[in-house]
């Protein structure tokens, strides 16, 4: 690339523990960026297609952006793979040391595929990679095992570990980074699968960094003129949620916006320590230190484990999340499949199927019992341990209609119900969980809905590709000043990054029809189509108007330039220049329309 950008992947079999070293195409960094461009398109081109999230060439990976470690908020990357719970895309985004000590490194996208024998981890120490036993610590939780990881190889390094829920393979485990940051959509199992139980990565050389971005703390903090999309401390988001009355709570049957309300008053209460993430002067306030480590307090997590389940004492819901983050569990889907279980189990669809021991354990609701099961997958563990989508369909008996998720992804607390545009955006994309539902609650443009769920989509789909801090959101021309002063690439304009994030949208959507996406709005939970929902404040709401969705889905897709099935027309893969970069993937366009 020009300028101070090249962008590096280095390729690590586990199988044959074989190392090698690429670089991208410049083409392919011109449309994409990088993050969650350069990640949907590794797998599109790399992973073989319909092969299940456990298979050993399922690729996961970890890639930066032209500007991580360069400006204040862009300390983050992308971790990417198919989910477990959906067998589609799936990526999060982590903060920390990792991300930076993967660019200082002279690592831009870190792949990872096949399976190793036994269980191992990964000392990358500035490029040189070590296959490292790792018996000694599977088993261990995420805490421990963090803590092991520094004292074996360097306390500068960055650290990405799994806990029991990965090693057995629970199909929502999650990847913790740097002890603190919890990654959800089930790519701890996919660790599991590959029996890698973590990686450690220490660079040793700088990040080339224009003079203009020797002081970018200052430049990019918010006070200094620039628009927060996101408020910064969770509990702000937690609280204007609840203010539109969009917070379900026992399983998505009512909304109880005084109660929760309460709650978070006395959240609040708390100490909340400030944690910056590496070059940012940006302090959240969103870290507590429980038990023996510090925490990340997400909104999501505290309600999926706190009235989600019909729990309002905080320092319990503290603890729940605690054990599931211990023990490598994503606390969203958690909550939800617990809440799941506690709702079938008042309605007698386990009638039969349980031993007086699981029946217990629902009829006492022992959350730290069931996450304990799940985490190894005993007794009724082995269920839930499916996530809700296959839970229910194993479970039969009417349990499928109290199953709240899209694609097989449980949703995290939003009730779209109140809100068509959220309703939209779970029907298109709701098998990724990431910044875009608090970005349409705060822009709240209910005139023209679709447009507005596209854009959004696409804003977020070139942040992600940038891998900028969530909290951040500037003018495209700003991003634009940014990358051509880093890469020296003057194609990166306003106009062309905004493309950049139609180009990924489509790109998912191609990823996800060849691993066996249809799209239809029968994949709307059951609740959702046919249920009120009964609120404290606004009354009665009614269930989701399946004939108004379908004319918002209809119209989201000729916006996209799509089919009426969700299929990218041959002439909106070459408008956005798809053909170029990967011209195999015509076979899943369709015609153009007369």
């Amino acid at each position: 690339m020009e300028g101070n950008y090249t962008c590096r992947i280095l390729l690590i079999d586990l199988s044959t523990e074989k190392v090698s070293w690429s670089h991208l195409n410049k083409e392919v960094f011109h449309m994409l960026v990088g993050g969650r461009g350069l990640a949907i398109y590794y797998l599109l081109k790399n992973n073989p297609g319909n092969i299940d999230a456990f298979h050993p060439e399922n690729s996961i990976l970890f890639a930066t952006g032209p500007l991580t470690g360069v400006v204040a908020g862009g300390s983050s990357a992308i971790i990417a793979s198919k989910s477990p719970l959906t067998n589609l895309y799936y990526d999060d985004t982590i903060v920390g040391r990792l991300p930076v000590s993967l660019r200082k490194a002279g690592i831009n996208m870190l792949v990872l595929k096949g399976r190793s024998e036994t269980p191992i981890y990964l000392w990358i120490n500035d490029g040189e990679v070590e296959f490292r036993k790792a018996n000694h610590i599977w088993g261990l939780n995420v805490v421990k095992s963090t803590e092991t990881l520094l004292r074996e190889t360097s306390r500068e390094a960055g650290i990405a570990v799994i806990g029991r829920g990965g090693e057995y393979l629970v199909r929502y485990a999650s990847i913790v980074t740097d002890g603190y940051y919890a990654v959800g959509g089930g790519l701890g199992a996919v660790f599991g699968a590959k029996k890698l139980k973590g990686i450690a990565v220490q660079g040793l050389h700088e990040i080339p960094k224009p003079a203009m971005f020797k002081d970018s703390g200052k430049r990019l903090h918010p006070d200094a003129g620039f628009q927060c999309t996101r408020v910064k401390h969770t509990l702000e988001a937690y609280r204007l949620l609840n203010e539109r009355s969009l917070l379900a709570t026992e399983n998505f049957r009512v909304i109880n916006r005084k109660q929760v309300e309460y709650f978070i008053e006395d959240l609040s209460k708390i100490q909340y320590k400030e944690k910056s993430c590496q070059g940012c002067l940006m302090r959240c306030p969103s870290v507590i230190e429980f038990g023996d480590c510090l925490m990340e307090l997400d909104w999501k997590a505290v309600h999926m484990l706190g009235p989600n389940i019909s729990t309002f004492n905080r320092e319990k819901v503290f603890s729940q999340i605690y054990g599931a983050f211990k023990l490598g569990l994503d606390p969203v889907s958690a909550g939800n499949v617990i809440g799941w279980a506690y709702e079938a189990f008042e309605k007698e669809c386990f009638k039969g199927l349980l031993n007086p021991e699981a029946e217990e354990a629902l009829r006492s609701r022992e959350v730290h019992r069931l996450l304990s099961d799940i985490s190894e997958r005993r007794g009724l563990g082995a269920l839930l341990a499916e996530g809700v989508y296959k839970a229910s369909k194993i479970v039969l008996k009417g349990a499928s209609k109290y199953a709240v998720h899209f694609y097989g992804m449980e949703v995290p607390g939003i009730d779209p119900r109140v809100d068509d545009r959220i309703a939209l955006h779970y029907t298109t994309s709701g098998y990724l969980r990431d910044d875009c539902l608090m970005a349409l609650v705060n822009q709240c443009n209910q005139q023209n809905p679709v447009e507005n769920v596209i854009h959004v989509e696409n804003e977020v789909h070139l942040r992600k590709s940038l891998v900028l801090c969530g909290n951040i959101s500037l003018e495209n021309s700003v991003y634009s000043m940014m990358l051509i002063t880093v890469t020296g690439d003057q194609s990166f304009t306003p106009e062309n990054l905004y493309i950049v994030g139609e180009r990924i949208a489509t790109l998912i959507q191609l990823f996800n029809l060849r691993e066996g996406l249809h799209q239809r709005t029968g994949r709307i939970p059951l609740r959702l189509l046919e249920e009120t929902i009964i609120s404290d404040d606004k009354g009665e709401i009614n269930p989701l108007d399946k004939e108004k969705l379908d004319l918002m889905l209809k119209k989201y897709y000729e916006k996209r330039g799509w089919s009426p099935l969700g299929r990218p027309f041959k002439n909106t893969y070459t408008k956005l220049g798809i053909n170029k970069i990967m011209p195999k993937l015509l076979y899943l366009c369709e015609e153009d329309p007369e």
